[in-house]
């Protein structure tokens, strides 16, 4: 078995396969627009990368991609060439040296896709790792507007202390101490808190990661206490359908969860987007957190696309 990083290779034939895949699996979505960039960096050696070799051929490769102004983690995908039991054995190198510099560097390790790698997941699971299955859900607006409007209006009709105020009046900062407490002990918790117990979503918002924020996000106050935020941008995200608004997040306070209030902000946004000449929302949601029922609830449906990912926190 021979390692080779960070030499000149053709990565456009390396993840043909993957590419083949990805472009049966996400129709809506041009496979080649979505891989060329990290093709590009992939072939100028402008990201970390890694491949094994058996018998002079390809067969397993890493890399890492750019840290998107979030440095407290470390963003990698893997995958064989073939499903092969002799390569998939050897792709534990791959996985050691993320390890390596998720270690070194003190980050959090996520695995963000293991391509022909299913009989590989054991092995992951073995060094540790903890296991996170997302799924896209997709909403026509007039459904979800259907679904929730009686709970929107006996929260709107019984609540005179529970006002809504816009960006300007409420800081990122604030919203994030809320967010913080939300998500503390769910399955959510490692993509949004760093170790020291600061939120990223600002940094995330900031940077563009999920798009063009379509309005002000929208924070709910009640008798001067956040109750939660909600945020939708266009999509304009690599693995988002296009032209679709995303709900990149929607979150209640836990003093507040199971009140109804993510209903009502669920409500004002869909009432937005559809002044904005818009038809359905999207969203990615881990399958064992609480809002999966409550999105499905509400009149999401699986569109079929999935995301799983492995993570392992050195922070």
């Amino acid at each position: 078995m021979e390692k080779v990083n960070n030499v000149k290779l053709d990565w456009n034939l390396i993840l043909s396969s993957q590419k083949k895949v990805f472009r049966d699996k996400f129709r809506d979505l041009n496979a080649d627009e979505v891989y060329a960039p990290v093709i590009d960096m992939l072939n100028k050696n402008r990201i970390p990368s890694r491949v094994i070799l058996s018998n002079g051929r390809i067969c397993a490769y890493g890399y890492i991609m750019p840290p998107q102004g979030i440095d407290d983690r470390l963003i990698c995908s893997m995958g064989f060439v073939n499903k092969d039991e002799s390569y998939i054995k050897k792709g534990i190198d791959i996985v050691n040296w993320f390890l390596e510099m998720a270690s070194k560097e003190s980050r959090l390790l996520i695995i963000d896709g293991i391509f022909n790698g299913e009989e590989f997941f054991t092995k992951i699971e073995e060094l540790e790792f903890t296991r996170a299955y997302r799924i896209k859900l997709i909403g026509n607006l007039d459904t979800i507007l259907e679904r929730i409007k009686k709970v929107y209006e006996s929260i709107k009709t019984g609540e005179n202390n529970f006002i809504e105020l816009q960006n300007d009046e409420i800081s990122m900062d604030e919203v994030a101490i809320a967010q913080t407490d939300a998500y503390g002990g769910t399955p959510d918790e490692f993509l949004l808190i760093q170790k020291n117990h600061n939120n990223i979503t600002p940094k995330i918002i900031n940077s563009g990661y999920y798009g063009k924020i379509l309005f002000t996000p929208s924070k709910t106050l009640h008798n001067g206490e956040i109750v939660g935020s909600v945020q939708v941008s266009d999509g304009s995200f690599e693995f988002f359908r296009i032209n679709t608004p995303l709900l990149v997040d929607l979150f209640i306070s836990k003093k507040y969860q199971g009140r109804g209030y993510g209903s009502y902000l669920l409500y004002q946004s869909c009432k937005r987007l559809k002044t904005l000449g818009y038809k359905d929302i999207q969203l990615w949601v881990n399958v064992d957190s609480p809002s999966f029922k409550f999105y499905k609830d509400s009149g999401f449906e699986e569109e079929g696309e999935d995301d799983l990912m492995y993570y392992r926190d050195f922070r």
